[in-house]
């Protein structure tokens, strides 16, 4: 389970501590009419909620909120490790049960930390990595953010099902947010707040989606010169239930082929299923007549809607006996005037093949003719990297840097160092910087 997981459950978990804290001593006063209401009971706490409530980041607070792992016992010794890392001025930590843990210790290492205000959150969170025994370690910051002056908010305990409307006496509060969020971003924030009677305490916010740091996806269609190519091939099909015997010794194929030096698979097979677009409805006598032809070949006929049907065959059929089958029930819809368009499940295949160079001319051409003499289509590709130093964005009308001036593409085999080549290129921008790219080889016109 990735560290970010296990820090939204922690922050969960203390939520809902938080809430079974108040709400456990929650009880309805006495409504009975002329009773004797003896000492005057204490104002009731009930637990509230407001979710997807617009928010800007004030101000970064120098300070974040950890959840870690640690196979070290001693919390003075983990505590003090993270106090000596330079520029932290305060470590407030404790072990908490966790069923949640990679290392398998069932506790976790939980600590707000306090830092020099020149630092920021990200820093100190690598030097936590890097000089403290803890893992897996997630984390948020706190800050100051702005919100709006009134926000709606609804009971946590939908039983109760009360709402409210809360007007901030200052549109700023405390928050806990992504780490890697800054100053001036746009956030999506959920706010906690206890209530007794008309007035809020515990009041906190916490980030739900940071709208600024969100990727953007972008392409671009373009020309580049090839950089470098690997010496390797990756291949993917997607063959049908009949093909399932051939596809099975293609690994062994592919190896046994010259400039091959080795290779691997991976196959996920489809179910044993057929799929019937139908022209138009068939009669129930007809639809019945089909149905009771399945049955005696073992299998099972769904009518999806008036227009699609399915027909499913025992798990572990061979590929031969299916298509067998197969051709038995196309030749009955026949002769029942049944017009469909009848395809079959299709399975996943991939694989790469390691060459002797990165000439992959040969090796790929061989790999292509192997898949076509089964009938299969394969999708063959060579990685490698091309230049590219900006891409030009039309949309917005701006140029972006390509950190490195090169990108990854999977390129069609036979290519050379310094030729060119049209790629469609994939890219995201956060916060008006690419952050992943990679392209891929198109044909001219496409």
């Amino acid at each position: 389970m990735e560290a970010k997981n296990l820090f939204s459950i922690f922050i969960a978990v203390i939520m809902v501590g938080s809430i079974v804290g108040f709400t456990a001593f929650y009880s309805f006063p006495d409504q009975e009419a002329g009773s004797d209401q003896g000492e005057p009971q204490a104002p009731t706490a009930i637990d509230f909620i407001a979710e997807d409530v617009n928010a800007t980041v004030f101000q970064m607070l120098p300070s974040i909120k950890i959840q870690a792992e640690t196979l070290e016992t001693d919390i003075i010794a983990v505590n003090n490790s993270v106090y000596s890392i330079e520029g932290v001025k305060r470590v407030r930590g404790s072990f908490q049960q966790s069923p949640y843990t990679v290392l398998g210790t069932g506790f976790v290492y939980v600590a707000d930390i306090s830092f020099d205000a020149d630092l920021n959150s990200q820093h100190v969170l690598q030097s936590i990595r890097t000089e403290t025994p803890l893992q897996n370690i997630g984390g948020s910051s706190f800050a100051l953010v702005q919100l709006p002056k009134t926000v709606s908010m609804h009971s946590v305990d939908e039983a109760l099902g009360l709402t409210r409307e809360y007007a901030f006496s200052e549109d700023i509060s405390e928050a806990l947010i992504g780490i890697d969020s800054i100053e001036g971003d746009s956030l999506v924030v959920g706010i906690t707040a206890t209530f007794i009677g008309e007035q809020a305490a515990n009041l906190m916010a916490f980030e739900q989606h940071n709208l600024t740091a969100a990727p953007v996806p972008r392409n671009a269609l373009l020309e580049a010169q090839v950089t470098s190519l690997e010496s390797k091939l990756l291949f993917d099909a997607k063959p049908p239930y009949s093909l399932l015997d051939s596809v099975s010794t293609l690994e062994s194929e592919v190896r046994a082929l010259g400039d091959v030096n080795n290779a691997s698979v991976f196959f996920s097979a489809g179910e044993a299923k057929i799929y019937m677009e139908l022209e138009g409805p068939v009669e129930e006598d007809v639809f019945s007549n089909l149905k009771a032809f399945v049955e005696d070949l073992n299998a099972e006929l769904a009518e999806q809607d008036s227009l699609n049907a399915s027909i499913s065959f025992k798990e572990g059929i061979s590929s031969q006996l299916f298509s067998e089958k197969k051709a038995a029930i196309e030749v009955e819809m026949q002769r029942l005037g049944i017009h469909a368009l009848v395809e079959e499940e299709q399975g996943f295949f991939s694989g790469t093949a390691e060459l002797e160079s990165a000439d992959s001319g040969q090796a790929g051409l061989a790999i292509k003719n192997l898949f076509e003499s089964i009938g299969l289509e394969a999708t063959i590709r060579q990685p490698g990297n091309i230049s590219l130093q900006e891409i030009f964005d039309s949309d917005l009308d701006k140029v972006h840097s390509v950190q490195g001036g090169e990108a990854l593409a999977f390129l069609f085999f036979g290519h050379s160092l310094g030729e060119t080549v049209q790629v469609e290129v994939n890219y995201s921008l956060v916060r008006g910087l690419i952050d992943s790219i990679s392209a891929e080889e198109s044909q001219i016109g496409d």
